[in-house]
């Protein structure tokens, strides 16, 4: 049953929907102090504060609740607003970073932290700092990137549009290119897949994009070029578990049985019991 705070933020949350917000104040003040619903009315008048366009106001009583719960996404993430909204953007940046750190899936912390990370790049190129314009943007593209592994599974296309704006932002940020080279190979796409990994190995070679280039190489055929990229790959990490496993399949895909054991023998000394390793070893035994 619900407690007469909860019933008097709920009938206060409702009015603030319908833009009656001087009933919604009143209903939150009425939540008692101490209550444990307190925070939950703080915020929500805080909220109000924001729609009647008093910031300073917001903030204050934002400011309140993470006093009382310093782990309170919701409250960092709308501090955080206000400040981007009062052209504050490190302490917008300050308060979204927060709200992460509080809760990792908030996905408009990570939204609203590109967009100031992008206000503090344009301010800083305007002023002729492009040191601290090209750490601003790639703090826009981290944030975006983090926003497009949350995305993958249920929104690859949003995933796939926010990575393409953080390799935009930060044209030298591999794992930026690595991911959307993955999340390319996993839709089907391996051409485009190839070209973002490719410009990763250019830039800074690991064996995650020259593992990842070599299953993209192979999904389109060109088995010797696959080989070469899974050598590559073992080269930079002789432990690199998939890397092993691959090159096992694409040496015996190019009928050189006898390297592709090894590859899988080796496969197996690193992880015992691997069950595509173990699969592989036995059919081609």
């Amino acid at each position: 049953m619900a407690s007469e705070a909860e019933r008097l933020i709920a009938a206060a949350r409702e009015a603030a929907q319908a833009g009656r917000l001087d009933e919604a104040e009143r209903l939150c003040a009425a939540v008692a102090a101490g209550d444990v619903a307190e925070s939950e009315a703080l915020n929500l008048r805080g909220a109000v504060a924001g729609m009647r366009g008093d910031l300073a106001a917001a903030a204050a009583l934002f400011r309140r609740v993470l006093e009382r719960q310093p782990g309170n996404a919701k409250a960092a993430f709308n501090l955080g607003e206000c400040c981007r909204r009062q052209g504050d953007v490190a302490g917008a940046l300050a308060g979204y970073a927060r709200a992460i750190e509080s809760d990792p899936d908030l996905l408009d912390a990570y939204r609203h932290g590109a967009l100031a990370a992008k206000t503090e790049a344009a301010r800083a190129a305007e002023a002729g700092e492009e040191g601290i314009a090209r750490y601003a943007r790639g703090r826009a593209a981290n944030y975006l990137n983090a926003l497009a592994l949350k995305l993958e599974a249920g929104d690859p296309a949003a995933a796939e549009a926010a990575y393409r704006e953080a390799a935009a932002l930060a044209p030298e940020d591999t794992a930026v290119l690595v991911n959307l080279g993955e999340l390319l190979l996993a839709l089907g796409r391996p051409e485009e897949a190839e070209a973002a990994l490719r410009q990763a190995v250019a830039l800074a070679p690991s064996p995650q994009a020259q593992t990842n280039l070599g299953v993209a190489l192979a999904t389109l055929g060109r088995g010797e070029a696959a080989i070469d990229a899974y050598r590559a790959a073992l080269a930079l990490k002789p432990d690199h578990l998939n890397a092993h496993c691959n090159l096992g399949g694409a040496l015996a895909a190019a009928g050189r049985r006898v390297e592709a054991l090894a590859a899988f023998r080796t496969a197996l000394t690193l992880r015992p019991g691997h069950a595509l390793a173990l699969v592989q070893l036995v059919y081609q035994r």
